[in-house]
């Protein structure tokens, strides 16, 4: 398509998980850099990534967070004009994340920095469970580091997840849930909303 993606693979301790396309948004995605929070060696923290993006029609700076096997959608970190590019990324001890880059407007050459929050409402209403803001798109794979079920909209198991890539080849389009396990049962590592897109 011409489009420059950013994809994801992480080091599972055997080898490299399936690449993860990162954000399905049309635009030429460019310049990422990932941070990590340092509470993740607990299994409690959260991995931010920055990039440059054209999709609204000059350079801006982006950025989303993956959480329980999963990216959020992407997030504009700046709203002013010009040109930002060049981002970067650091986490601190707490697990808050700042992203910094250039700006250029006006003809002018600005450093910027910001604390990069994550959005949105924490959706409910499905069963008992904690629903993730984060919706995750995929096409064909989703790679998952727990095991889980795919829900459809009724609740409905619609696969069994395994540890690492897992082909979505015959499951329908559309809004489907992600169930992890922990030791307590299904639902009880969380839920998310998938998007599956063929």
């Amino acid at each position: 398509s011409g489009d420059g993606d950013i994809w994801f693979s992480q080091w599972s301790g055997y080898g490299w998980t399936q690449p993860q396309l990162v954000d399905p948004v049309p635009g030429i995605d460019i310049c990422p850099m990932l941070a990590s929070d340092p509470r993740r060696a607990s299994g409690n923290g959260t991995v931010w990534l920055v990039w440059t993006s054209d999709r609204d029609g000059s350079r801006s700076t982006y950025y989303a967070w993956r959480s329980n096997s999963c990216w959020s959608r992407a997030v504009r970190a700046v709203q002013s004009g010009g040109h930002n590019i060049n981002p970067s990324l650091a986490v601190d001890w707490t697990g808050v994340a700042y992203g910094i880059w250039q700006n250029l407007t006006d003809g002018n050459w600005d450093i910027h920095c910001s604390q990069l929050v994550r959005t949105g409402v924490d959706e409910v209403g499905m069963r008992s469970f904690d629903l993730m803001s984060a919706t995750t798109f995929c096409r064909g794979v989703l790679t998952v580091d727990a095991p889980g079920v795919l829900l459809d909209p009724s609740g409905r198991r619609v696969l069994d997840l395994t540890v690492g890539t897992n082909r979505l080849g015959g499951v329908r389009a559309g809004v489907h849930f992600v169930a992890c396990r922990s030791g307590r049962g299904y639902g009880h590592g969380g839920v998310r909303k998938l998007v599956v897109r063929h």
